[in-house]
């Protein structure tokens, strides 16, 4: 039963009205992320990160060619490149879903905060 108190607690938690403050913050790093992306430092680390999902992705086509089922020892050491190309990627991943994210939930923010002084000046 306490579990249950916990996971509607943890509930309440998430889905409750945010503190201005951090509604606040949250509109403000949507706005600072949107102006990253316009800046010219960012199409190229956005380019980077694009060559280096290309070419991880010709390594590793590369090294799954040259297996053969007497060499056991490069099929783990390729395995290991794998692993580091899937993590490598989860990273990009997570990165551009942060900055996505972020400005949604900024927009969206400051979009009911508009819609709200909206409502109280028409009050």
């Amino acid at each position: 039963m306490e579990q249950l108190s916990r996971a509607r607690q943890l509930y309440r938690d998430i889905l409750g009205k945010k503190k201005e403050s951090d509604v606040a913050s949250t509109i403000q790093a949507g706005e600072d992320l949107k102006k990253v992306q316009e800046l010219a430092g960012w199409k190229r680390i956005e380019a980077f990160m694009d060559l280096q999902e290309s070419g991880s992705d010709k390594f590793l086509d590369i090294e799954m060619g040259t297996i053969s089922l007497l060499t056991i020892p490069r099929l783990f050491s390729t395995f290991l490149k794998y692993l580091y190309v899937v993590m490598e990627r989860r990273a990009y991943n997570k990165i551009r879903n942060f900055v996505r994210i972020t400005i949604q939930t900024g927009e969206k923010y400051a979009e009911r905060r508009a819609k709200a002084e909206a409502s109280k000046t028409k009050s």
